[in-house]
C-alpha cells in the first residue's frame, strides 16, 4: 500500500493508515504530514508516505523502558505532500519565500519549514475530519453504528431505542430503504416495495378491502333513551361496515418453511387453574381451548420472520389501517403430517387447521399454491388475529 500510495484515493489511503495506528490517539499524532519543498510539479498528492517508528510515551515519574505494552507504543506515518501547504509549488506563499525556506532546508536549517509544518498539519488533519464527516465511506465502524446511520434513523423515525424495538430489524438491513420509509406519505408503491425486499418474494396489495367494526355501547341505539333520533343518529345493529378498515397483502410463492416462520405466534392457555394439559391436546385443540372462559389466553414471544414483518406493516401503514396477509404457500414444499401431535405453541412445526395443517386430499384436487390468511392488528393493541 505504501509502495503503491499514488494508486490510492488520499482520503481512502488516510483512512487505512488511521486503521492500522492506535485509535485512542488523536489524527495529529498518527498522521504526520509535511510539506514537499520540490520545485517540480507533483505527479500525484502525496510525494511520499514513510511510516514512522514506534515510539513509547515517557511517564511523569522517568523515561519508558523497553518493556511497555503494545497497547502504549505510537504507531504513524509520515507524508509528505505539496497540497494544502504554506510553502509549496502550490501554496499561498510568495515564490521568494519558498525558495529562501527550499535553500534553508537543503542546508539542514529546518527552522523554517518546521514552523511552516505547523500550519501543514494543523490544514490537512482538518481537511480529512471535514471530509470524514460528510463522506460515509471514510467511517471504519460497521454501517448499522456509524454517524450517518443514526442521522438516517431520526429521519425514519427510529433513532429512539423504544421505537426501534418495535421494528425488530437489525439496523444494517433498512438502511438501504432509509429513503422509502422516511417519505411520510404513504403510498402503495413503497409497501409493495420494501415488503419485497425484506421477504424476498413477490408482494402484491389489495386497497380498500373494508372490515366490520363493533359500535361503542354509547354510540348504539337505545329507543327512547340514547341515539334514537331517526335520519340523525339513529343507527340498526350494533356492527358498522368501514370499506378503508383493511388492506391485502398477498405474499408469494413462498415454500412451507418460510411460510411457518411468518405465522403469528398461536394463542396457548395459561397453566393453572381451568386450563386444559397441552400435552393431551394437538395445537387445533388447543386453540380450541384456549377460547373457552376458563382458560387464559396467553401469546408466546413472536417468531423472528412474524416480528419483523408485523414491525415493518405497522411502521409503513402507521397504523392508519388493519393488514390482512395471504400467504401462497408452494404445494410441494408442505411436509406430510402424521397424527397425533402434541401442541407446541412457541414452536413454528406445531400443526395449526388451516394455516401450517390440511387435510389430505386427492392430486387431482390440490392446487399449485396453498393460501394462508391472518390479520395484523394496527389500529388499536398492535396484536394479531
Amino acid at each position: 500500500m505504501l509502495r503503491q500510495h499514488e494508486d490510492f484515493n488520499v482520503f481512502q489511503l488516510m483512512r487505512l493508515m488511521l486503521r492500522d495506528t492506535n485509535r485512542r490517539l488523536p489524527i495529529g499524532r498518527r498522521l504526520r504530514f509535511r510539506a514537499d519543498l520540490s520545485a517540480a510539479f507533483p505527479a500525484s498528492e502525496f510525494a511520499s508516505v514513510t511510516p514512522l517508528p514506534a515510539l513509547v510515551d515517557e511517564p511523569a515519574n522517568g523515561p519508558a523502558n523497553d518493556a511497555a505494552p503494545a497497547e502504549a507504543r505510537e504507531q504513524g506515518f509520515e507524508i509528505s505532500t505539496a497540497n494544502f501547504c504554506v510553502a509549496s509549488v502550490t501554496g499561498p506563499l510568495p515564490e521568494p519565500f519558498t525558495e529562501w525556506a527550499r535553500e534553508l532546508a537543503a542546508l539542514r536549517a529546518t527552522a523554517m519549514a518546521d514552523f511552516f509544518d505547523i500550519f501543514n498539519q494543523r490544514a490537512n488533519v482538518l481537511r480529512f475530519q471535514l471530509k470524514r464527516e460528510l463522506t460515509p465511506g471514510l467511517d471504519d465502524a460497521s454501517p448499522g453504528q456509524t454517524a450517518m446511520a443514526q442521522r438516517l434513523a431520526a429521519l425514519v423515525g427510529l433513532d429512539d431505542a423504544k421505537l426501534a424495538a418495535q421494528v425488530p430489524l437489525p439496523k444494517r438491513a433498512w438502511l438501504g430503504i432509509a429513503g422509502l420509509l422516511a417519505n411520510r406519505r404513504k403510498q402503495a408503491s413503497t409497501l409493495v416495495e420494501v415488503l419485497g425486499l425484506a421477504l424476498g418474494a413477490n408482494v402484491r396489495l389489495t386497497e380498500n378491502v373494508g372490515a366490520w367494526h363493533e359500535l361503542d355501547e354509547r354510540d348504539r341505539c337505545a329507543l327512547g333513551r340514547n341515539n334514537h333520533r331517526l335520519g340523525q343518529t339513529c343507527v340498526v345493529g350494533r356492527r358498522v361496515w368501514d370499506q378503508q378498515a383493511r388492506l391485502r397483502l398477498e405474499i408469494g410463492v413462498v415454500d412451507y418453511a418460510a411460510m411457518c416462520r411468518l405465522l403469528p405466534p398461536a394463542p396457548v392457555p395459561a397453566a393453572g387453574a381451568g386450563a386444559v394439559p397441552l400435552d393431551s391436546l394437538g395445537a387445533i385443540g388447543a386453540l380450541a381451548a384456549a377460547g373457552s372462559p376458563a382458560a387464559p389466553v396467553t401469546l408466546p414471544p413472536p417468531q423472528p420472520g412474524y416480528a419483523m414483518l408485523s414491525g415493518l406493516v405497522k411502521l409503513l401503514v402507521d397504523r392508519l389501517a388493519d393488514v390482512e396477509i395471504v400467504l401462497h404457500v408452494a404445494d410441494p414444499s408442505v411436509p406430510p403430517t402424521p397424527l397425533p401431535q402434541p401442541a407446541r405453541g412457541t414452536d413454528t412445526s406445531s400443526m395449526r387447521l388451516g394455516q401450517s395443517a390440511w387435510l389430505a386430499g386427492t392430486p387431482a384436487h390440490r392446487h399449485a399454491t396453498r393460501p394462508v390468511s391472518f390479520l395484523i392488528t394496527t389500529r388499536h393493541s398492535g396484536g394479531a388475529a
